[in-house]
C-alpha cells in the first residue's frame, strides 16, 4: 500500500510524541527513585508512622475492614486509594506503597503532557515535569506518608485537567467521577471545563457542557456520603479503632463544617495570622523559582492566568475548612506549571535557550532537594541557588549545542 509523505509526516509525529513520553517516563521513575532512597519513608515499626493521631491510621484501618465499615470522617468517604492496596495480593503496607510510587512516576509524564496542551515547548513542559519532583509537598511527603491518598489524587486532577484542556470530554467525565473518591480536592479540575475554551460572556453552550461534565463527580461526592454515615464524636464506635486512633476521641469530634470553620478559621488562621504566613501559603509549598516563573508567565498570558484564576481560588478555599496547609495549597502547582511553561512564550529566537535554561534549572532544584529530601517545606534559598547554577549550565549547553552545530537548531515546538 503506498504511503504518502504526509502519511509518513503524521507517523513520525505520533512516534516522537510517544518517544518523549517514554523519555519523561524514565525520568520520572529515576526522580521517584533517588526520591525513595533519600527519603525516610513511614513503614510500620518506625517511629514516624507509629506517630498517633496521624491520616495514616486511618486510611490503614479503613483499607482492613469493609470499605463500608469505616466511618470516620472525611476518610471514609476516600475509598479508592485503600481499595486499591486491599486489591492487590501482597501485604496492605506494599500495597499502599505500590499506589504511591505509580501514581508519582506517572505524575512526571502527566505533567509533561498538560503543559505541552497548553501550548509549552518541549523543553519547557519537561522543566516543569522536573518541577514536580522538586516540590516536597507534592512529591516527597506523599512518597514518605505512603498511605495517603495524595499522590494518586494529584495524579487524578492533573490528568482531568489535560483532558479537559484536550477536549476529551467523556474521559474527564468518567475520571472526575471516580477522582473524587480519592480526594474530594480532585472535583477542582472541573472548573477548567467552564474557563478554558469560554469563548465569551455570551458563551452558554461552555458552562452547560461543563455542567454535564462534572454532574456525575457532584453525584458520586453527595452519594458516597449519603452511604456512609460518619460516626464522629460517637465514643462507642471511636473505641472499636485500633489505639493510634481510639485514644485521641478528641481528634474525631462530630464533623460539622459550620463548626470547623469557626474553628479553623477564625479560632486558628485568623486569631494567630502573622507575617510567616506568607512562607506557609506561598514559599514553603511552591519555592522561589516556580513562584517568579508562574508570575512571567502570568504576565505574558494573562488571558490562562485568568482561566485558571477559579482553579486556584477553590485550592486555597481548602484552608477554610482544613488543619493542614503546604499538602493542600501544592495541589495548585498544576497551574503554575502551566503559566511557568509559557513563561518564555514571548522570547522569541531565545526562547529556546530560555527553555533549556529552565530545564537545567530545575534539574538542579531537584538535585539540591536529595540533600534533605526529609525537610519537606521549600528551602527557598538553597533550592533559588540551585536553579540559577543549573539555568546556567543549560543555557550554556544550549548555546554551545547552536554554536557547534549551526545545522541543527534545538528541536523545540
Amino acid at each position: 500500500m503506498h504511503v504518502t509523505s504526509s502519511e509518513r509526516g503524521r507517523a513520525r509525529t505520533r512516534w516522537w510524541a510517544q518517544r518523549d513520553y517514554w523519555l519523561i517516563l524514565a525520568v520520572s521513575a529515576l526522580a521517584v527513585l533517588l526520591l525513595a532512597w533519600r527519603t525516610d519513608l513511614y513503614t510500620t515499626g518506625t517511629a514516624a508512622f507509629a506517630d498517633p493521631g496521624w491520616d495514616r491510621h486511618a486510611y490503614r484501618e479503613l483499607a482492613r475492614r469493609d470499605l463500608l465499615d469505616f466511618k470516620l470522617a472525611p476518610y471514609c468517604w476516600r475509598v479508592l486509594v485503600p481499595w486499591l492496596a486491599k486489591l492487590q495480593p501482597w501485604s496492605l503496607q506494599a500495597g499502599f506503597l505500590t499506589v504511591a510510587l505509580a501514581a508519582l512516576v506517572a505524575t512526571g509524564p502527566a505533567v509533561y503532557g498538560l503543559v505541552r496542551a497548553t501550548g509549552a515547548s518541549r523543553l519547557a513542559a519537561a522543566a516543569m515535569a522536573l518541577a514536580f519532583y522538586a516540590l516536597g509537598w507534592a512529591a516527597r511527603y506523599p512518597l514518605a506518608d505512603f498511605w495517603i491518598p495524595d499522590a494518586t489524587g494529584f495524579l487524578l486532577t492533573v490528568l482531568a485537567m489535560w483532558l479537559i484542556v484536550e477536549k476529551r470530554w467523556w474521559a474527564a467525565c468518567a475520571l472526575l467521577a471516580a477522582g473524587v473518591l480519592a480526594k474530594e480536592s480532585v472535583i477542582f479540575a472541573g472548573s477548567l471545563a467552564f474557563t478554558w475554551h469560554l469563548r465569551g460572556w455570551r458563551d452558554w453552550r461552555t458552562p452547560a457542557r461543563a455542567l454535564l461534565v462534572t454532574a456525575p463527580a457532584l453525584l458520586v461526592l453527595i452519594g458516597v456520603r449519603l452511604l456512609i454515615q460518619p460516626e464522629n464524636g460517637n465514643d462507642a464506635y471511636i473505641a472499636t479503632m485500633p489505639p493510634e486512633i481510639s485514644r485521641f476521641p478528641e481528634l474525631f469530634e462530630e464533623y460539622d463544617y459550620r463548626q470547623r470553620y469557626t474553628d479553623i478559621v477564625v479560632n486558628d488562621r485568623w486569631a494567630h495570622r502573622n507575617w510567616d504566613d506568607l512562607d506557609r501559603y506561598l514559599f514553603d509549598p511552591f519555592g522561589l523559582p516556580v513562584l517568579a516563573l508562574t508570575v512571567l508567565g502570568a504576565v505574558a498570558r494573562p488571558g490562562k492566568a485568568a482561566r485558571l484564576a477559579p482553579f486556584l481560588l477553590l485550592v486555597y478555599a481548602q484552608l477554610l475548612f482544613a488543619t493542614d496547609t503546604q499538602r493542600l495549597l501544592v495541589l495548585a502547582s498544576p497551574a503554575l506549571a502551566i503559566l511557568s511553561g509559557g513563561s518564555t512564550s514571548r522570547a522569541g529566537p531565545r526562547r529556546a535557550q530560555l527553555d533549556a535554561a529552565m530545564l537545567g534549572g530545575f534539574a538542579g532544584v531537584v538535585i539540591v532537594t536529595l540533600f534533605d529530601a526529609n525537610d519537606f517545606g521549600a528551602q527557598v534559598w538553597r533550592e533559588a541557588a540551585g536553579f540559577v547554577v543549573g539555568a546556567g549550565l543549560g543555557a550554556a549547553g544550549a548555546r554551545f549545542g547552536s554554536i557547534h552545530n549551526p545545522q541543527s537548531k534545538i528541536r523545540n515546538p
